[in-house]
């Protein structure tokens, strides 16, 4: 038995199929152990607020090679799984939602999958492994632009307006930041090495100075 049936059991008495809703949310989170069922107070966009079972966490997501984990807010309506999911990318201060066809600005989620939806033959198993390929395909966010830092030395470098060690700016559409990376690669900037410019008869040796380049989540989507 899963650890979360008990709390599933309560948290789902005032759904109109509590059997059948804890069903596809033990399916669902047996695979993508990284969502987590909580009982929360959602917001709705009329301003209204109810107390629904809620999956919060993040899903993998292959990218140009490397993975990434995707931080999403599923909520389950009372009539689950009769209605579809409403669901959320959220973000971090240092991200941005990058909208497209399946994310809106706002960070809510308007897949295909969602707009036909039709229990049994769709359910959240079925809906977050869309989410993975469709995330795969086009990340939802990327990172937000850093200030540029102060450059030293006796001549001006322009610094990059990206960075190749995964960073993602709009600049650089073709790069993505995660929100969660563990420890990306970092470029090594080298000491420069020391020269010698001979004027007349004395020699003044002149160094080099390198550029310098350095590389919460609400419980309720309310506002969106």
């Amino acid at each position: 038995m899963s650890s979360y049936e008990p709390f599933l059991r309560s948290s789902l008495q005032k759904y109109k199929h509590p059997d059948v809703a804890k069903f596809d949310i033990l399916n669902a989170i047996t695979i993508f152990g990284d969502l987590v069922p909580k009982y929360d107070e959602f917001g709705f966009e009329d301003g209204s607020t109810k107390m629904l079972v809620l999956l919060d966490g993040t899903i993998p997501v292959t990218y140009q090679g490397k993975g990434y984990n995707i931080p999403i807010l599923v909520c389950l309506l009372d009539s689950h799984p009769n209605s579809p999911p409403i669901v959320f990318v959220k973000l971090s201060s240092n991200m941005l939602i990058r909208p497209g066809q399946n994310v809106q600005q706002n960070g809510k989620v308007n897949l295909q999958y969602l707009r036909e939806w039709k229990y049994p033959n769709y359910n959240l198993l079925g809906m977050i492994q869309m989410l993975v390929i469709a995330f795969g395909e086009q990340p939802p966010l990327y990172s937000r632009p850093q200030p540029q830092p102060a450059l030293t030395g006796g001549f001006a470098a322009q610094r990059p307006s990206f960075l190749s060690a995964g960073k993602f700016n709009e600049e650089n559409p073709a790069l993505f930041s995660p929100y969660r990376h563990p420890h990306p690669d970092r470029s090594v900037v080298p000491s420069c090495p020391r020269s010698m410019s001979i004027d007349a008869d004395q020699a003044t040796e002149v160094t080099l100075q390198p550029s310098m380049t350095n590389f919460k989540n609400s419980k309720s989507c309310k506002g969106y």
